[in-house]
């Protein structure tokens, strides 16, 4: 804020840096425990404090501080008479790396922490699945809109791009479950899918008439066919 550390706002920016900045650290301090003899209960408990106030701060980066709600007019503000927008129009590599895509590579790095218990690393699988999950959709609005709004109309292409990355992504989690022999994951991508699914059927090809839809039935029911043919062969045998 121009130097003004008692600037009476708190902003998108501020909170993206502060979500990343604690939850690296909190992962750091568990790190530290481990390695440490005589201050391990400590460490635990500031990694604890941490990751929650990292969660906090996602937790307002999806809500209020959401640039979907304002579109352009979210602002960083460091001084009275500037308001730059806070997403800029450059596809991909904008601030939504920061805000939401950093997130989900600290919540995969604290699903594979050696240590953690068993109801952490689902926590962590968990979150990691709803951040991509939100980093996706906004990357994928912000890319056939230059900007999020929510009150702009949905365009057909955009329409038709959530259900290709959110298939992709159910692919993926499929074949993450089967390599880790989880059933939990497995079935969340079992999940996604019939989402998926259901999308196409209902809202894709609703709008499609005559030939055209009966050519997009036929492929859909070809990729589901090889889709059923991947999911026996990958499976997993048990849950871990």
């Amino acid at each position: 804020y121009a130097g003004d550390i008692f600037h009476h706002q708190y902003g998108f920016i501020e909170a993206a840096i502060n979500a990343n900045a604690w939850g690296a650290l909190g992962l750091v301090y568990y790190w530290r425990g481990r390695v440490s003899s005589h201050l391990k209960r400590f460490y635990r408990f500031a990694g604890n404090v941490l990751l929650a106030l990292a969660l906090a701060n996602y937790w307002l980066l999806i809500s209020l501080l959401n640039p979907l709600w304002a579109g352009p007019s979210i602002s960083y503000v460091p001084a009275a008479d500037a308001l730059p927008p806070v997403v800029a129009g450059r596809p991909i590599f904008n601030l939504l790396l920061l805000a939401y895509g950093l997130p989900v590579l600290l919540g995969i790095a604290a699903y594979f922490r050696h240590d953690a218990s068993r109801r952490f690393r689902q926590f962590a699988a968990i979150f990691s699945g709803i951040a991509a999950f939100i980093f996706i959709n906004l990357q994928v609005r912000h890319l056939w809109h230059g900007g999020l709004n929510i009150s702009d109309p949905m365009r057909d292409g955009e329409l038709y791009t959530y259900s290709a990355v959110w298939l992709l992504a159910a692919v993926i989690i499929l074949l993450f479950g089967s390599s880790r022999r989880s059933t939990i994951i497995y079935r969340v991508g079992i999940a996604m899918l019939a989402a998926v699914i259901a999308k196409l059927f209902l809202v894709d090809m609703s709008g499609l008439e005559g030939m055209l839809r009966v050519a997009s039935f036929m492929g859909l029911g070809l990729s589901l066919l090889g889709l059923g043919y991947l999911l026996q062969r990958v499976k997993p045998a048990a849950d871990q």
